[in-house]
């Protein structure tokens, strides 16, 4: 005859409310700030087979147990009670400080349930603040993707992240894994080089680390302006001021070769450093080469554009074609031989221009053709229809990118039957 075993309905539970009342506690942990938590030796002991060994005969604490002393544990009194409170079933609410102290502990015993839980916890309360906490006290453990979490949300908030003390306090090794990532989020690369500055000067001993963190600046990426002065700052550095002057003096070198640099951080991949796209609180010149002023706008009056390949096509009485870094447009199409009043260019190269002819009141409006953006200058359109206005619709998808808007064009032809 065999009798299965009755399930003992929820024993954690029981053994919960025994730990409350303290009955039948046989084993007390103290915490390194001098807290007691008495607790029940057998019951902890089942958890892994590090607890039992720490519990059982084998070790000092065995022997402090049978003469009644206390098992020091090398964590807070909050750490210890949210420890206990996890194993016994019972929620914690915890600082970050605790949990990675938690953390450790269940580190230390091999609870794998136990760790899983506390950085599930941890990267669902992730913000910048918490994670260049948490950052400061990681190093110590093996979390990769713990320390990944927290170096990716840093990223995603840079510009914030620098003005907060905990960034100071990040070691060599954890700035320059986040100042080289290219998803690092930023309105121009003039703030990856504010960050550095501000950490440099948070410590004394860390002018050793300048030059080597330097080579995580994409340098060209910089205004050619703000180049300039970080040429003359770093003179007034000295021997310290070497590698930033070499490093700038190099990309106003390509700059000055028309060198067609793709910036290296994603979020500047499209637009251009002699735009100015500075946020708000880097707008009133608090800036490591000192006082400075975005660079010159010009206000176009433009009556439709579209962009193409990297460049933008911009109708505005003639055809012009600008690359996003340039101060100055390229004509393509003169006012000479009618006004451009719209553009629009198919996915492979065709461009469509609505062409307004003859003088107030009798405006004649045609429809041009070119078979090649490529060759659209000495070219002839291929194509020539007499037309109204609305014939070319441009619909246009904006996005957003810094504190700046682009426009990604899609266009809608609507053309006559002769095409």
């Amino acid at each position: 005859m065999k009798i299965e075993p009755a399930d003992v309905p929820d024993l954690q539970g029981r053994m919960r409310e025994m730990w409350r009342q303290g009955y039948l506690c046989d084993v007390t942990l103290q915490s390194c700030d001098g807290q007691s938590y008495p607790c029940h030796r057998i019951f902890l002991s089942a958890f892994s087979d590090s607890l039992k060994s720490l519990l059982g005969q084998a070790f000092r604490e065995g022997q402090q147990i049978q003469q009644g002393e206390a098992i020091e544990i090398a964590a807070t009194g909050d750490a210890v009670g949210a420890f206990l409170c996890l194993l016994y079933g019972e929620a914690a609410d915890i600082t970050v400080d605790v949990a990675m102290e938690l953390l450790r502990l269940a580190e230390a015993y091999d609870l794998k349930e136990l760790v899983a839980q506390v950085e599930s916890e941890l990267r669902a309360s992730l913000d910048v603040s918490i994670a260049l906490q948490l950052l400061q006290q990681i190093h110590a453990l093996g979390h990769t993707d713990l320390r990944h979490a927290c170096e990716t949300e840093i990223a995603r908030n840079f510009e914030s992240c620098v003005t907060m003390i905990g960034f100071t306090k990040l070691s060599a090794p954890q700035v320059a894994r986040i100042l080289v990532r290219n998803d690092l989020w930023v309105t121009r690369e003039e703030i990856v080089l504010q960050g550095l500055f501000i950490w440099i000067k948070a410590g004394t001993d860390r002018k050793t680390h300048f030059g080597t963190l330097l080579q995580n600046i994409d340098f060209r990426s910089l205004w050619t302006e703000n180049l300039k002065r970080l040429v003359v700052f770093a003179q007034s550095m000295g021997q310290d001021g070497f590698e930033l002057q070499s490093s700038a003096d190099e990309a106003l070198k390509l700059l000055q070769r028309n060198y067609d640099h793709r910036p290296y951080r994603r979020c500047l991949e499209d637009w251009s450093p002699e735009l100015g796209s500075f946020s708000r609180w880097y707008s009133w010149g608090i800036w490591v080469a000192g006082d400075w002023s975005p660079g010159p706008h010009r206000a176009m009056q433009t009556k439709s554009f579209c962009s193409h390949q990297g460049h933008f096509y911009i109708a505005g009485g003639d055809l012009t074609r600008w690359k996003p870094s340039a101060s100055h447009g390229h004509c393509l199409v003169a006012k000479d031989v009618g006004t451009v009043e719209r553009v629009a260019i198919s996915p492979q190269g065709e461009v469509y221009l609505i062409m307004r002819r003859n003088a107030f009141p009798s405006f004649r409006y045609e429809l041009w053709v070119y078979d090649s953006h490529e060759t659209l200058e000495q070219d002839q359109p291929t194509t020539v229809v007499e037309t109204d206005a609305g014939s070319l619709l441009v619909a246009c998808v904006f996005f957003s990118c810094g504190t700046f808007w682009r426009a990604l064009v899609f266009h809608i032809f609507h053309c006559s039957s002769d095409l």
